[in-house]
């Protein structure tokens, strides 16, 4: 992605501004972190990621979670591209359950990789820890959305070899969130497949 162009609206908080150049005006959204944009300011975008079109606009790279499958509904899978470069890249999985049954599953496809769940041998405690596995830690989800996890004393916490919930100290009301290192073989796109029972919300961040 590289684009050139004079600022004609822009909303940080919103990760949104409208960018003008010889060749038009399009309305983009890509993660400004936070920074001040002013009116007739000249800007230029540059790096790699996917595009998608987001209604009258596009999507720059990620904006958010790179998959979030929120809403009550049985098994259910959902899936998301995202370009990421080759090394250990920061993941994030938070999810919770309201009631049983619950069900969580993370797999992911992409340049000489078939489809297939992440593997132990796949993730790493972090971006520089040459472990594997993935933190974890649980608190009370009592409403029908995420716990917020930041603000809430954990139950529990600890360091599990994969996305297992056998870590739970129980199997209602409760949230778990995962973070660790995804080691990416190659630069390119990849694809996220989630799959996760129906009472319950969570979502997969990426770089």
């Amino acid at each position: 992605i590289r684009l050139e162009g004079d600022v004609w609206w822009a909303n940080p908080a919103e990760n949104q501004l409208v960018l003008h150049d010889d060749s038009g005006t399009e309305k983009l959204e890509l993660d400004l972190h936070d920074k001040p944009l002013r009116v007739g300011e000249r800007v230029r975008v540059d790096g790699k990621g996917t595009v998608m079109r987001r209604g009258v606009g596009f999507r720059l790279g990620l904006v958010g979670p790179a998959l979030d499958n929120n809403g009550m509904h049985a098994m259910e899978e959902k899936s998301a591209t995202v370009y990421l470069q080759a090394g250990r890249q920061p993941l994030r999985v938070d999810w919770f359950n309201k009631t049983v049954p619950l069900g969580l599953e993370v797999g992911w496809a992409g340049p000489g990789l078939l489809r297939h769940k992440i593997s132990p041998g796949e993730l790493f405690q972090s971006e520089t820890n040459q472990t594997n596995g993935l933190h974890f830690l649980t608190c009370d989800a009592f409403d029908e959305v995420l716990p917020d996890f930041d603000n809430q004393k954990p139950i529990t916490t600890g360091v599990v070899s994969n996305f297992d919930l056998g870590i739970l100290p129980r199997k209602e009301h409760i949230g778990v969130r995962f973070t660790g290192a995804l080691m990416v073989p190659c630069d390119g796109v990849y694809t996220f497949y989630e799959r996760s029972d129906a009472r319950r919300k969570q979502s997969v961040d990426l770089p």
